[in-house]
């Protein structure tokens, strides 16, 4: 079973839950309170390891690993609040204009992914450059249990990036780029052997950093990248002098720092 939210509006105190089987009793995928968002313990580790103190609060793209899902949802009354979600057979989703997306392999952070699977995430962008970048505890049967990326949606210009299995993937396999924003994501399984699980964040670029007479030390705006600022001689630095690029194309701190003029006084 496949499930996404589309629309999403909790109060603070209210709690959704998502169970990984029948009941309350089953494994819980991910929790989400009106207050923090989204909460899956393994993918906040991971996500936190990629840049320290980074996490993801939008609900993932959820794959049950079997035929069953349960979803509870708590509330404390009074106030308002908008739930829209679609769940479909099998394990095929489509994304439209969503930032970031946040895949997971069936049955992620409770179980092993089942065998004789052939899944797809067809992830469609807003013509804005983005990134893939696949979660360090990446571990797949090699050889047959294999992840495929490709960057676009069109058939007459679709491009395949990457063929994925086993584990440890190197800096260059692990992250991808899309200038228009789409990706096409496949992942089968064999009748044999399961062996882990994976998980991957789709991500928009940062702004360029364009302050007057700011310099910075990397080109790179994409999820992760950390920044060094300075400014031109005869300014200073206003403000922090490092940035970080987090999800959905913010970067922290969120204020950009300034270069003024060094005056000396009379």
């Amino acid at each position: 079973v496949s499930f996404q939210f589309q629309e999403l509006a909790l109060d603070p105190e209210d709690k959704l839950t998502v169970y990984d089987g029948a009941g309350r009793t089953a494994p819980v995928i991910t929790h989400i309170d009106g207050l923090y968002g989204a909460q899956s313990p393994t993918v906040d580790r991971d996500v936190d390891s990629l840049v320290a103190g980074a996490s993801v609060r939008r609900p993932p793209l959820i794959v049950s690993s079997g035929n069953r899902l349960f979803v509870s949802l708590s509330t404390a009354g009074g106030g308002s609040r908008k739930i829209v979600a679609k769940y479909v057979q099998g394990c095929d989703l489509v994304v439209r204009h969503t930032d970031p997306v946040l895949i997971l392999s069936p049955g992620y952070g409770v179980t092993k992914y089942p065998a004789l699977r052939n899944c797809s995430w067809t992830v469609q962008g807003s013509n804005a450059r983005r990134n893939l970048i696949f979660l360090p505890q990446f571990h797949t049967e090699p050889a047959n249990d294999v992840v495929k990326v490709y960057n676009s949606l069109s058939p007459h210009k679709v491009t395949l990036l990457a063929t994925l299995s086993g584990s440890s993937l190197s800096q260059t396999q692990a992250k991808h780029t899309s200038q228009s924003g789409d990706f096409h994501i496949t992942f089968q399984t064999d009748q044999f052997v399961s062996q882990g699980s994976w998980a991957a964040l789709i991500s928009t670029d940062c702004n360029r950093l364009e302050e007057p007479h700011l310099r910075a030390d990397v080109t790179d705006t994409s999820f992760g990248a950390r920044v060094e600022l300075s400014c031109e001689d005869g300014y200073y630095l206003n403000g922090d002098s490092a940035r970080t690029c987090w999800l959905g194309g913010r970067w922290f701190p969120d204020h950009a720092p300034v270069c003024k003029d060094i005056t000396c006084g009379a």
